[in-house]
């Protein structure tokens, strides 16, 4: 009864109503109602079009995520899902001749359609994606194993199996960030508490590869391996001297 009812007050916002664009990047308070769900990791937000207003597009600046089709067709409810802040999925609640659902994925840079099925596994797998701080690595994720293969000790940090590495960070300072790839293990070379390189392993649609970053002046840069050793040889040294 209550979907009849909403069609029914859909048709007569279609007819009379202000159409809008809803732009998920801005506040329009005067056309839109938000509510906002925050966790510490996974949050979302709920666009509602206030009385009287139609959504006939939604667009997140210059990226078109959804247009009408049909004059008679409107969006009654638009969420988003960030994880840690980013934004990660949406659905959107459409009212044509029937309510329906549209689904959504933000992947590089750009909001892509997907269909309800892969809807569902991206959304399970945002449940378990977790953000790292190396400066703060919570032992409960991790499998650590410490060893010295250069001089230096090294800390490898292997996820127990539920969990799959969102991204890595130093603190505000994002150093890696998962698309499809999956974060196999990472390694920090010297001290833990003062960390200057970085190593990690990634899974790439089954494809490897190693990516290597240096903290230079404060900020973490992708290095080549090359680049990564030398460094690496030279902390080395700089140990030994102090030994």
């Amino acid at each position: 009864m209550a979907t009849v009812f909403l069609i029914v007050l859909s048709y007569i916002i279609l007819a009379y109503g202000e159409r809008t664009t809803l732009d998920i990047s801005k506040r329009d308070e005067a056309k839109i109602f938000f509510m906002e769900f925050n966790r510490t990791e996974l949050s979302h937000t709920t666009y509602n079009p206030r009385h009287g207003v139609v959504i006939c597009r939604i667009v997140s600046g210059n990226s078109l995520i959804w247009k009408q089709d049909q004059r008679n067709e409107q969006c009654v409810r638009f969420v988003v899902y960030r994880l840690y802040g980013m934004e990660r999925v949406a659905y959107a609640l459409i009212s044509r001749d029937k309510l329906y659902y549209r689904y959504y994925r933000f992947k590089q840079g750009e909001w892509k359609e997907l269909n309800s099925d892969v809807y569902n596994e991206v959304f399970a797998r945002l449940l378990l994606e977790q953000k790292v701080n190396i400066r703060d690595i919570d032992p409960a994720m991790f499998s650590t194993h410490e060893y010295t293969p250069f001089g230096i000790p090294s800390f490898t940090y292997v996820p127990i199996s539920k969990y799959r590495i969102a991204t890595i960070a130093d603190g505000s300072d994002l150093i890696w960030e998962s698309e499809d790839h999956k974060c196999e293990y990472f390694v920090i070379h010297g001290d833990p508490k003062d960390p200057k390189l970085v190593q990690l392993f990634i899974n790439c649609r089954n494809t490897y590869k190693l990516l290597y970053f240096e903290r230079r002046d404060g900020q973490w840069v992708p290095v080549t391996k090359e680049s990564f050793y030398s460094k690496l040889e030279e902390l080395d040294n700089e140990t030994g001297t102090v030994m």
